[in-house]
């Protein structure tokens, strides 16, 4: 027997009277059935039009099975089961919930802001079963900020791929996403930043592998304590020698082959009035020259003698802050193992502008539906990840689209 249906005109076309000698009951396929009860005008919610909800009312009739004893209703085409909504209305909130907060959603709509929250969960988890990826033999847990929090970006570093992307940075989060991998025990190395607990947490769920401790994490490590060092510099500068520290914060974000003339002329006269400050400078403009050597053998012996370098000046002056803690608890082989991995080089470059696409998100918006939004991007996908550079591109344009930033 045919059942309510949806029309080419988007309304719904009554049933035809009911042969109740062709039904059968959905739980025992009994064909002997009658009708039980008056019929009942059932409410469903449809696509909105103009901005506004749409609701259709269908008369619907209960119907009793002589075999079973049970009751039942006949389905209707192109309504979800379970929720008084049309299939393309939930296929509307799938997509309008990824450009418009919830709340949003379910007044456009006409439904409950927990319903749009329910048809969200059910849709985050169909992302997640299909971004089910191998498990590599060298992932990176990269730090990005998003809303304002620390969270972790997991890539499979020598394809230059992205994983997943965890809701947080703390130890439970990342030790619980460890475990659950498939075949975790593969995993021989993992970059990462210098948080011990993190770390602490990825030795007992990967007590095989090896951590690295990534570049730009030790640079800016290195960065903020000279940061330190030149605040407590111009604070200690009065009159024309405070002058003379012009466009000092700006110089220490540069290295010294980025520098302009009138930049290099400024650190000239520090020679002179600020040696404490020339000092500071070198010092971060010789670490950040370790990550251009090639050789693990060099680089240890550079860094020996940057960690002299540095006792020598600081050990004496008033304690500022401590000194990176790496440079004393023993940790300098996750520093060597860098240079190890041509590979880590290449991917550090590729992730640089990923990083800055998703630090653009504002606070209003949910990091689940970020997490969504990044796991359904088909460009790049393959069994290895979603590749980087296909993320980066994906989530600037959603940016762009949320956000109502025209294009060039």
């Amino acid at each position: 027997m045919p059942t309510p249906h949806l029309d080419g005109e988007n309304r719904f076309l009554p049933p035809t009277p009911e042969n109740l000698s062709s039904l059968k009951c959905p739980h025992c396929s009994e064909h002997r059935i009658v009708s039980n009860g008056a019929k009942k005008k059932q409410l469903i919610t449809d696509v909105p039009e103009n901005g506004r909800p749409t609701f259709v009312y269908v008369n619907r009739r209960r119907f009793l099975c002589k075999g079973c004893g049970k009751t039942f209703m006949l389905p209707l085409a192109g309504v979800e089961e379970g929720r008084n909504l049309t299939t393309r209305l939930t296929a509307y909130i799938e997509e309008q919930m990824f450009l418009k907060p919830f709340v949003g959603v379910a007044r456009e709509t006409g439904v409950s802001e927990c319903l749009v929250r329910s048809i969200f969960k059910k849709h985050l988890a169909k992302m997640e079963a299909a971004a089910q990826f191998k498990t590599p033999d060298f992932i990176a847990l990269e730090p990005v900020t998003i809303l304002n929090k620390t969270r972790y970006l997991v890539c499979n570093l020598r394809q230059q791929t992205v994983i997943n992307l965890l809701e947080s940075n703390s130890p439970d989060v990342v030790g619980n996403y460890l475990k659950q991998l498939p075949n975790r025990h593969d995993i021989k190395f993992v970059l990462m930043d210098m948080n011990y607990n993190v770390r602490q947490a990825v030795w007992d769920s990967l007590p095989l592998a090896q951590t690295i401790f990534g570049s730009r994490h030790l640079i800016g490590l290195v960065s903020k304590f000279f940061e330190e060092i030149r605040k407590l510099v111009r604070e200690r500068s009065w009159g024309y020698k405070r002058r003379l520290l012009a466009q000092d914060k700006a110089i220490f974000k540069l290295r010294q082959h980025e520098l302009s003339a009138e930049q290099n002329a400024i650190i000239d006269k520090w020679r002179t009035t600020h040696i404490d400050m020339l000092k500071a400078y070198a010092l971060k403009n010789n670490f950040c020259d370790l990550f251009d050597l090639t050789s693990k053998f060099a680089a240890n012996k550079a860094f020996e003698f940057w960690s002299m370098d540095m006792e020598v000046a600081y050990q004496n002056d008033e304690p500022l802050l401590s000194l990176p803690n790496w440079t004393i608890d023993g940790s300098i082989g996750e520093f060597c193992r860098w240079f190890e991995h041509p590979s880590i080089r290449k991917y550090e470059q590729a992730v640089v502008p990923l990083m800055e696409v998703l630090s653009k998100f504002e606070n209003w918006y949910s990091i689940n539906v970020i997490r969504a939004r990044l796991l359904s991007i088909e460009d790049g996908r393959s069994d290895k990840g979603i590749k980087v550079g296909s993320v980066a591109a994906g989530m600037e344009d959603y940016i762009n689209t949320i956000y109502r930033i025209p294009s060039d």
